[in-house]
């Protein structure tokens, strides 16, 4: 459909509304109480709200070498089905992205690959290719083995965009307080998945002086604890940053609801279950699928604040990537997810789209899923079923304002 309007309960500047959504030409033409006449019509059932799809600014999409796991097609059909329809992956592939020309066929092989509009990052690379490099990726990620390099690269990522996974062994409090200290005037720094509490409060005492500091955090690190799932496998528990405490859980809930917390990603980390139930477990959880169902299932409960939640899930991170998506507004993307409010189910990793089928959140009751997934316009997932003829994904940097 080139032009065709959605009809039903809509989230729109921070309501939920009854409207016909005009879409033409890959973005939302007009939004009105009334219908539209002569064009065709998706009409959307009452139990249904359209949202702005999700962008998940965090997610391993692994392929080169561990195709096992998970693959760029996989991944991205696992983000469709879970309402993203942008993600930004990380360079900790194999080999890691660490060059300009890794970095141009990571780029290359998502243009083949991906149902879904992406980005990537890219770890540090020689200091004389980093002006270079910033041609093709969004952002340089620092891993834990690389913190040591902040002192000798500082001068030169002042001015870039930088993502910080910040841990020292367990220690995350004094690994934000080293980077911080080093960073701390930053143009743009962004701390991956925070989780303890600590770790917040210190970055918000920075705030104060520096706005371009950002925090992002995971589902995992909101509902789930080490005391809840220590009795079980350690493959349950096995992530990093470690699962942490139910005060922490508690403060970064409370954070999202007071708009501390600036996004809300999956951190999608697929491993074989096998892997995941071996004597060696590898850290992270596949949670593209899932993330929006979790967070509907606790606004429900009334445990998260429905507008500072999708917030964090779609008009934050569209606004950081410079993009006209994340909104239901007149002249941006036509990304939308449709959620059934209703549907009421167990989560069952056994039939994820991604290849990691396993989860800590198994078995967890959840209120609400996504049911259509539009991405520019184009209907590309609809219960179950992908439409992805003729798809083409685009960089993030070709849909920015």
């Amino acid at each position: 459909m080139d032009s065709f309007q959605i009809k039903g309960k809509a989230y729109v500047k921070g309501e939920i509304i009854d409207c016909s959504i005009l879409v033409e030409d890959e973005r939302i033409k007009k939004i009105s109480r009334l219908d539209f006449h002569n064009v065709k019509t998706l009409n959307i059932n009452s139990d249904h709200l359209i949202l702005p799809a999700l962008i998940d600014l965090h997610v391993h999409f692994r392929d080169w070498n561990q195709e096992e796991k998970e693959t760029i097609e996989t991944g991205s059909l696992a983000a469709l089905a879970g309402g993203v329809t942008t993600v930004l992956d990380m360079p900790n592939t194999i080999p890691p992205i660490n060059s300009v020309e890794l970095a141009k066929k990571r780029i290359e092989d998502f243009k083949r690959k991906s149902y879904v509009d992406f980005g990537i990052h890219c770890k540090p690379t020689p200091i004389n290719e980093i002006d270079d490099v910033f041609k093709y990726v969004f952002a340089l990620k620092f891993y834990e083995e690389d913190l040591p390099l902040i002192i000798n690269y500082k001068n030169k990522i002042l001015d870039k965009r930088v993502v910080v996974h910040a841990q020292f062994g367990l220690d995350e409090v004094a690994a934000v307080k080293y980077v911080l200290e080093n960073l701390f005037d930053s143009s743009n720094l962004r701390f991956a998945h925070i989780s303890r509490k600590e770790s917040i409060d210190i970055i918000e005492s920075y705030r104060r002086n520096n706005p371009n500091i950002f925090i992002e955090v995971t589902p995992h690190h909101m509902f789930l604890s080490y005391n809840k799932l220590k009795e079980k496998h350690k493959g349950y528990y096995s992530v990093r940053p470690p699962l942490a405490t139910e005060e922490d859980n508690i403060k970064i809930i409370n954070s999202i609801n007071q708009g501390t917390i600036d996004f809300i990603v999956t951190d999608h980390a697929p491993h074989t279950k096998d892997e995941k139930l071996s004597e060696n477990p590898p850290p992270g959880y596949p949670n593209l699928e899932i993330l929006l169902p979790l967070c509907i299932t606790y606004i429900k409960k009334g445990v998260l604040n429905f507008g500072k939640t999708i917030k964090c899930l779609t008009e934050n991170p569209s606004e950081y990537l410079g993009i006209k998506k994340g909104k239901i507004e007149e002249g941006y993307y036509a990304d939308f997810v449709i959620v059934d409010m209703k549907k009421n189910y167990k989560i069952d990793p056994s039939k994820f789209y991604s290849k990691s089928k396993f989860s800590p959140f198994e078995g967890f009751e959840v209120l609400g899923q996504p049911i259509i997934t539009i991405i520019r316009g184009k209907i590309v997932y609809e219960n179950g079923t992908f439409f992805l003829n003729n798809f083409i994904s685009k960089e993030v940097k070709e849909i920015k304002f």
